[in-house]
């Protein structure tokens, strides 16, 4: 604690020398050309129109124009500009994981709400599987580091993620734009505004994205090629009205739908374990059958598959699965008085997730007994019986939630204020079934069969193992909140904020398993080859926990605060804040009819804002420290594939941000932004991993929780926080270069963005960390002088730094190493243009 608060103490200085975090990628725009400065950037940090440079919150904000010259379509790729974010993969959108300042709910399964808030055109969206969303028309991206459940609510604990989405407008207007990339992507979208009459206008957009796979699948044709691809059709539309002077109504709506292989799992390291043979020498315990499996028996082609992390192969339809997104909002605003507006969001959302992972990662399954542990669909699995008997995706995931939220907000000469409240009832279910079929002699437990129901004979049958589950969860929340801005001087404010938010948790569980001893015979003769269908219809699950549960709770957050202005444009603020995650409903198989506690986390803060040199300079920093109890974490159950969801100790983090962009001339802007993040678990006991417990030479395994005489237990406290590098950064140049009697001008931007070192499991497995690196991103193109068109042409990663997006152990069913990786994970280029009309 005292290497915290020292570090938090120098943190602090360079805080008050420096600057808070406003990073923009500005442009320069009219009025700012004109300036020769920066461009002055509005947000709605505290749900209201306000400066950001005089907001006393840590805010990084990107514009659409910034999003357009980095090529971006996807929320995922936010943390190559916006270093404080942090994105984890998971094999399904749903099971993804986005922190800000080392805080995230690390959960990937359902009945756990996120800790970092997605909230698109004021609508709170509910669920990590919508935040993996498609970037078109977007006005602004506004990334709130640190607590904000004050204004937004529970789920931002580590901060929030505001998107605004540009509005309809007067002037009749649009733009079509097509990309080709060398991956083979294929990208069309465009937008049109138009008015409908003097007081309405309506805006529409719609996107295409179509890319094959950039993993590369050698399993057999029925797989369905190669991994990672996609094709997405997605629109939005906006009905703005002005139905008198005083109310305005916005109604929007948007629809999304996704036939992707979103995060292949791909096996870097075979069932090898350390340090066990002769001279401590690592063993391949399976002789090798993954390596044979994956080359379809040429064991040479399958460890240059294994070698590869842009090369798999699988038996399941890996690109087959699929997400639907859509919902609506009624926005409406009536100013009650020159200072007093009452402001209502009515929203109502669906989504759902269904996904096929492909547990054994190889070409295994039912006429192809080539592993241990081989993954097989069976007839009696839940989503097959949902789906009338046909091979579908295992996996299917359904939520929908209704949002009300109102709220009269004050703007006067001495004080602004904000009183509100706000209701939300989401509903989720769950249909899963994971079939394994598991040779006799792979698990000591089962006596080479002769233990459950087989011979004892090795190797001569297998074990059907098939945990299935119906499983739903409902939350109902309730909140009142209000936040205050007093303006005691004009160069000092006094800000304060509560919220009250209770939450009425329930759900149902009904989690299974069909057990069976098969041997090779019966599997030949129950499995379609056809259908790819094992048949288990005389086979009825057992029951594991079945029943409902309920909970409620109730809690406050906070912030309170003071900022003042020690120069024209420069400020300092320093504020305490609070949010939290509400109680975690777990309902995956390992679950039963409990809950986690919730989620807290106490953010402490001092910040400096400023614009320099007439506003051609912005200078900003914040040093804080976070205090996270009780974190929501996913961990792995060892000797299974299966994770457990548990309250997973205490997150200490210290740290600080600095943001800087220089308008160094009219047409050259330059950029940095940095964050130092010192997060440490603490109070956390987990499982020894793998190798800590077969061999002698990786230390840390020193507590034997059951008595038995092995230790098979580890403190980690003290190690690090998961998918949080100690240091990021982000730097770039912007610029535009004026042509003399040629119609257009040229334009670029190189974009750099480093991470540290970081550790994706609990349990510290130092095989399951990445080591740093660093990507270069560069656009270069041409504009219109009349803004009638725009080309470009750009490459993502340019010098082919490979890297992953999650890395976990799968012992015995995919691998002692199993990654994901992402499209940006190796080289690649494109071009684009759009026409704007």
């Amino acid at each position: 604690m005292l290497k915290v608060k020292s570090i938090f103490a120098g943190s602090s200085l360079i805080a008050l020398a420096l600057a808070s975090p406003a990073q923009a990628q500005e442009s320069q725009e009219a009025d700012a050309q004109q300036s020769g400065g920066l461009n002055i950037i509005v947000v709605t940090a505290q749900k209201r129109e306000e400066n950001a440079q005089e907001v006393p919150i840590s805010i990084s904000t990107i514009s659409g124009e910034t999003l357009d010259n980095n090529q971006f379509s996807d929320l995922r790729a936010i943390g190559t500009i916006s270093p404080s974010v942090n994105f984890q993969s998971g094999f399904t959108p749903g099971a993804t994981n986005f922190n800000i300042r080392g805080v995230g709910s690390y959960a990937f399964t359902g009945g756990i709400q996120p800790s970092v808030g997605l909230i698109v055109d004021g609508v709170p969206y509910a669920r990590a599987g919508e935040f993996v969303t498609d970037l078109a028309d977007v006005q602004q991206i506004e990334v709130l580091r640190g607590p904000q459940g004050t204004l937004f609510g529970r789920n931002s604990t580590g901060g929030a993620i505001n998107i605004t989405r540009n509005r309809p407008t007067n002037i009749f207007e649009g733009n079509i734009e097509a990309g080709i990339s060398s991956d083979e992507e294929y990208l069309v979208r465009g937008v049109i505004n138009t008015p409908l009459s003097e007081n309405v206008q309506a805006r529409f957009g719609a996107v295409y994205i179509d890319r094959k796979g950039f993993v590369e699948n050698f399993g057999p044709a029925f797989s369905g090629g190669d991994l990672g691809g996609i094709e997405t059709f997605a629109f939005s539309g906006k009905l703005n009205a002005d139905l008198s002077p005083s109310v305005n109504i916005l109604i929007s709506a948007d629809y999304s739908n996704r036939t992707h292989g979103y995060s292949p799992q791909i096996a870097a390291i075979g069932e090898v374990l350390r340090g066990i043979g002769p001279g401590g020498s690592d063993i391949d315990v399976t002789g090798g059958a993954r390596t044979a499996a994956l080359g379809g028996g040429d064991p040479v082609l399958g460890q240059t598959i294994i070698d590869d992390p842009l090369k798999t192969a699988i038996s399941t339809l890996g690109d087959d699965n699929k997400n639907i997104a859509w919902g609506g909002s009624l926005d409406a605003t009536i100013d009650l008085s020159d200072e007093i507006v009452l402001r209502s969001i009515t929203a109502y959302r669906e989504f759902s997730d269904d996904n096929n992972p492909d547990v054994d990662g190889s070409p295994a399954d039912g006429d192809n007994l080539v592993m241990p542990i081989v993954s097989v669909a069976i007839s009696t699995g839940a989503t097959i019986l949902a789906n009338g008997g046909q091979y579908t995706q295992a996996r299917k995931v359904d939520s929908d939630y209704f949002i009300q939220e109102l709220r009269l907000e004050g703007t006067h000469d001495s004080f602004d204020w904000t009183v509100g409240g706000f209701y939300q009832d989401f509903n989720e279910s769950l249909l899963n079934t994971t079939p394994l079929l598991i040779i006799d002699s792979f698990n000591p437990a089962f006596g080479n069969g002769a233990n459950v129901g087989g011979t004892a004979t090795p190797n001569d049958e297998y074990v059907l193992s098939a945990n299935t589950q119906s499983n739903s969860y409902a939350v109902q929340t309730y909140a009142l909140f209000g936040d205050v801005t007093v303006h005691v001087t004009d160069k000092f404010d006094l800000f304060g904020g509560i919220r009250w938010t209770k939450e009425d948790i329930s759900k149902n569980v009904d989690n299974g398993n069909f057990f069976s001893i098969f041997t090779f015979a019966e599997i030949a003769s129950r499995f379609d080859s056809t259908t790819r269908i094992l048949n288990t219809d005389d086979l009825t699950a057992l029951p594991l926990a079945v029943g409902t549960a309920s909970t409620s709770e109730e809690f406050v957050s906070y912030r309170f605060g003071g900022s003042y202005e020690i120069a024209n444009d420069v400020s300092v603020y320093g504020t305490i804040s609070r949010g939290q995650v509400g109680p975690a409903a777990p309902i995956s198989y390992t679950d039963n009819l409990s809950f986690l506690s919730p989620t807290t986390a106490d953010n402490y803060e001092i910040g400096f804002k400023s614009e320099l040199f007439g506003r051609r300079l912005r200078l900003n920093a914040a040093a804080f420290m976070l205090d996270v109890k009780n974190l929501q974490a996913s961990a792995l159950i060892p000797g299974t594939v299966n994770t457990t969801t548990l309250n997973a100790g205490d997150l200490n983090i210290a740290g600080f941000e600095m943001d800087i962009t220089a308008a160094v001339t009219n047409n050259i802007t330059l950029g940095t932004s940095v964050t130092y993040l010192d997060a440490k678990i603490e109070n956390l006991l987990q499982s020894c991993f793998i190798d800590q417990r077969t061999s002698n030479t990786i230390p840390g395994c020193t507590i034997d929780a059951n008595g038995d005489g092995t230790p098979d237990t580890q403190d980690v406290s003290g190690s690090p926080a998961t998918n949080t590098p100690e240091w990021s950064l982000n730097a770039y140049a912007a610029f535009n270069i004026p042509t003399q009697g040629l119609p257009f001008d040229f334009f670029g931007l190189v974009n750099y963005s480093y991470k540290d070192d970081v550790q994706f499991t609990l349990n510290q497995d130092d095989l399951q960390r990445q080591n740093a690196y660093g990507l270069v991103d560069v656009t270069f193109g041409l504009k219109d002088k009349d803004g009638r068109y725009e080309v470009s042409v750009y490459g993502k990663n340019i010098f082919d730094n490979a890297y992953v997006a999650d890395s976990f152990e799968a012992f015995g069913a995919m691998g002692r190493r199993v990654i994901r990786v992402s499209r940006n994970s190796q080289a690649y280029y494109g071009a684009r243009v759009k026409f704007n009309f």
